[in-house]
């Protein structure tokens, strides 16, 4: 069962961060995408995955953006590589019989050259409106909570100009934001959920 993260309280600030780790925009030990002059995300729920995507385009919404509901959540939980991504987090963290509260399986997922990936999908239907053409590469992690019977899952993401030129334009061309927003300046996100870790015996060893 899926579930977002309900407890604002739980994911901000201080203490919050050390029981959160993927809540720290600079500081987290896993999954890249760091922003080294913000650590503070704010909390949102787009309704549409491309809206991220509009939002860098457009220099709106918010620096760092961490995704814990809405239809753009729900889009990037569903989307095949990341559920494979999650299953494989899972079998890895209670491969031992046992889930460790803290044990964290660390991977990525990239679909290579966007351009690619468009044509060998051309004559397959229904792959036009995916994840793949706002995340593009992301890391992922699949983390153990502590009372042991769930686990949350983050996907890191960020905007880029040389992402958004499918790399083209060189890392040179990406800015960093200062005061205010401005279009094509970086921004990053983390799509955070928690899920209830699968009864024992669930998975076949």
């Amino acid at each position: 069962m899926l579930s977002c993260v309900e407890d604002v309280s739980k994911i901000f600030a201080g203490q919050t961060l050390k029981v959160n780790p993927e809540m720290d925009f600079t500081d987290n030990l896993h999954g890249g995408y760091r922003n080294k002059n913000n650590n503070v995300g704010v909390k949102v729920k787009p309704d549409y995955l491309v809206e991220i995507g509009a939002d860098f385009v457009f220099g709106e919404g918010h620096e760092n953006s961490v995704i814990v509901g809405g239809g753009a959540l729900n889009s990037v939980q569903n989307w095949k590589p990341i559920k494979d991504k999650v299953t494989q987090g899972l079998l890895n963290n209670i491969s031992d019989g046992k889930a460790s509260s803290g044990e964290t399986f660390v991977s990525s997922y990239s679909p290579g050259n966007i351009k690619k990936w468009a044509k060998d999908n051309w004559n397959k239907p229904g792959n036009w409106i995916l994840p793949v053409h706002v995340l593009g590469s992301i890391a992922i992690t699949v983390r153990v909570n502590g009372d042991g019977e769930s686990f949350t899952v983050s996907v890191y993401d960020s905007k880029t100009m040389s992402s958004f030129s499918d790399n083209n334009l060189g890392s040179d061309s990406n800015k960093e934001r200062g005061d205010g927003n401005k279009a094509m300046t970086t921004t990053y996100q983390r799509y955070i959920w928690t899920e209830k870790l699968p009864r024992k015996g669930y998975y076949e060893f």
